[in-house]
């Protein structure tokens, strides 16, 4: 990598959710930053909206704070800060040194759609809508929502539109065998956004 950086020479390093996460690759990354610094390279760190807590989260914070204040120049949170702000997950946004900027959320066009998800999204029923990455703690979530949907049937008839990436969870009579790439954004415009 330090070959790559040295012979591209690239006016910006961007690089996603370090120091925030995936610091287990430190020891390949801290040299390539270092480098970055020394030609004059700007370091840029991408950070989704939520940082996912530590256990221990001081500590944690203390380590972001001296890496980001000792190597980066700026912060880009891909969130609505009206929505969801960095300091909500991230209790020490005001000592990080460097520029924190709010992106809006990343988002794709929206795809065209087949008739039977058409369908759905007009019913007239309450509509869940649940998402979850592919991270740890997705599963978590659909198994509680695939518990509580019974209970819901009763007071509230309504239907559940799950939207997983590349999550593997415990068989259930309620799993959809569909691919990841529905249109999630479709649901989204359903609801009062």
């Amino acid at each position: 990598m330090l070959e790559i950086l040295d012979g591209l020479q690239p006016d910006i390093l961007i690089i996603e959710l370090f120091p925030f996460g995936r610091r287990r690759f430190s020891p390949e990354l801290i040299p390539v930053i270092k480098q970055a610094n020394k030609i004059g390279t700007k370091v840029v760190s991408s950070l989704r909206d939520i940082v996912v807590p530590k256990q221990n989260q001081a500590r944690h914070e203390e380590k972001v704070c001296k890496l980001i204040n000792k190597y980066f120049d700026m912060l880009l949170v891909h969130s609505d800060p009206n929505f969801i702000r960095l300091e909500e997950t991230f209790s020490r946004v005001n000592d990080l040194n460097c520029q924190v900027h709010y992106t809006g959320y990343v988002a794709q066009k929206v795809p065209r759609v087949d008739c039977e998800t058409r369908t759905k999204i007009q019913e007239k029923k309450p509509l869940i809508l649940v998402s979850v990455g592919g991270g740890r703690f997705g599963h978590e979530l659909l198994e509680c929502i695939v518990k509580t949907a019974p209970i819901l049937k009763e007071s509230l008839p309504h239907q559940i539109q799950m939207f997983t990436e590349k999550l593997r969870f415990k068989a259930s009579p309620f799993r959809d065998k569909k691919s990841s790439s529905e249109p999630i954004l479709f649901f989204l415009r359903r609801g009062n956004y």
